[in-house]
């Protein structure tokens, strides 16, 4: 699980038990399928469809193998092929299916969870510095970092982090020497400023 959770860059993993926790439903009648056994009824079967509550209905479809809908006081038996089922992701989720398997990741970020993300695309940013300067990956290096309020609330929770990734022996203040290598970036729509010396 800890390889999962950093290949994904995700903080927490959880294994759902249905999907229903992940998405919402709509479910209609399959007029092709329902059409020839109920002809003009088959607006009392969509009105009653529409009556349901659409999670509770498609719980019973996966329980079941069917779903039992009142029409004019008679028991009618739907099964799946006579349904359509629409899933779309609940709000606040990235929902993906392949093969059977469900995958969600939630999209809402807190500042924490920002000012992490944001730190992560720092260290990426100046790896990739690093090596355009010509460093060996070796080399520890002078740092500093400036950029807009997200950049230094990010720096003063995990400056020591950035550092220690990236072999840098603090992340200065004041000007650095002319001969920086430096690069201007945007990071998570933030702008930032970096330069580094090998010491």
């Amino acid at each position: 699980q800890p390889h999962v959770l950093d290949e994904l860059n995700v903080k927490e993993l959880r294994r759902m038990t249905s999907e229903h926790e992940l998405v919402d439903y709509q479910i209609r009648p399959n007029y092709r399928a329902l059409g020839p056994r109920f002809g003009r009824r088959v607006r009392q079967v969509a009105a009653a469809l529409a009556e349901r509550d659409a999670a509770a209905a498609v719980l019973e479809l996966d329980e079941r193998g069917c779903l039992e809908i009142d029409l004019d006081g008679t028991t009618e038996t739907l099964s799946p092929d006579d349904l359509d089922v629409r899933r779309t992701p609940r709000e606040g989720f990235g929902v993906a299916e392949q093969d059977g398997v469900i995958a969600a990741i939630a999209t809402d970020i807190d500042d924490e969870l920002a000012r992490e993300g944001l730190a992560r695309e720092l260290v990426h940013a100046i790896q990739g510095l690093r090596r355009d300067a010509g460093l060996e990956v070796s080399d520890r290096i002078h740092l500093w970092i400036d950029g807009a309020a997200a950049v230094h609330e990010t720096l003063a929770e995990h400056e020591n982090e950035i550092a220690g990734e990236v072999l840098a022996l603090a992340v200065n203040d004041g000007m650095p020497p002319p001969d920086a290598a430096e690069s201007a970036l945007t990071l998570n729509s933030v702008p930032v400023q970096v330069r580094l010396t090998r010491t």
